[in-house]
């Protein structure tokens, strides 16, 4: 199996700061693969660190055969980067800016022309060639930005939160680009959007406090938590302790998280159902039930149970 970015033991201190640690993923050639996590898990460091802005404090990631310490040069040239805030320049027109930073790119003049009508192309932006960047939409902004990602036929694209800010119209026209990538280029993505990731992702790392979680395809992932059942309820009031130990004694429970705003996530058996029994024994103490509920078990439900300490 070939592999075309493997890290090993990854670590990066910011000074005492731990922001990732002993970090372990493979990636091959032609794979979408989206990091997960909620703020703080360290995904901005390790994209920062794929692109060779950062060094590591430990460990090492390779990339194409080469170790990003000892031959960065040659591959930022294998990678296009979309950061999550495009740096655009609004006074310029989009022809002349993905010129611009074509011969940053050291591109000669007659592949910057053609690469320019390649890129424009497959971000379906030739009709705003000749447009101020000051006037285009948000998503207009991001295909731009990707069209300079694109330039100089990177093999490996990584785009920091390709999709957030947009609305519900151009992400499915952001997420449509970049399936069209997928085979043709390596793409990492950063995004906190669990649905993007599911919709274009042939894989995810799911990273929390610095470390790697869970790493599998989206429908594995929401496999490890097939034949049990995910209830969220809601109470008016009642001490959290009280209610807490409450559902913990009934059959067939196996965790109970205490969130924010009342609500209570219980992981339990799939078979029997015991919501009837949740409510029963809610009412029977004298607490007033506002919502019991199950929880669909896609991506994003079990993002959310992962991330808030569920064991493997």
């Amino acid at each position: 199996m070939e592999y075309e970015i493997v890290s090993e033991a990854l670590t990066k201190f910011y000074g005492l700061k731990m922001a990732i640690e002993d970090v372990n993923f493979c990636i091959r050639k032609g794979e979408v693969v989206g990091f997960l996590g909620p703020n703080g898990a360290g995904k901005s460091t390790i994209l920062k660190i794929l692109t060779c802005f950062l060094r590591p404090t430990k460990g090492r990631v390779i990339i194409d055969g080469m170790d990003i310490i000892k031959r960065s040069i040659e591959i930022r040239r294998l990678i296009g980067f979309l950061p999550e805030n495009v740096p655009l320049y609004s006074e310029l027109r989009v022809r002349d800016f993905l010129r611009f930073c074509g011969r940053l790119k050291g591109l000669s003049r007659q592949r910057l022309r053609d690469d320019i009508e390649r890129v424009v192309e497959i971000c379906d932006i030739s009709h705003i060639k000749d447009s101020l960047i000051r006037h285009l939409s948000k998503g207009l902004k991001q295909r731009v930005g990707l069209s300079q990602a694109l330039l100089g036929d990177p093999s490996i694209v990584i785009l920091d939160e390709p999709t957030s800010g947009l609305d519900p119209v151009q992400r499915v026209e952001m997420k449509r680009l970049l399936r069209r990538l997928s085979g043709k280029k390596t793409v990492i993505i950063s995004t906190h959007i669990l649905k993007d990731a599911q919709d274009i992702c042939d894989r995810v790392i799911i990273l929390k406090d610095g470390k790697v979680l869970r790493e599998d395809t989206p429908e594995g992932i929401s496999k490890a938590i097939e034949g049990q059942r995910l209830i969220s309820l809601k109470i008016k009031e009642g001490a959290k302790e009280e209610i807490e130990e409450l559902l913990r004694n009934i059959s067939g429970v196996h965790e109970v998280i205490l969130e924010d705003e009342g609500e209570i996530i219980i992981k339990a058996d799939f078979d029997p159902d015991i919501r009837p029994e949740v409510a029963r024994s809610i009412i029977d103490k004298g607490y007033e039930l506002l919502e019991l509920k199950e929880l669909k078990k896609d991506l994003e439900d079990s993002f959310f149970y992962l991330i808030k300490g569920a064991t493997e």
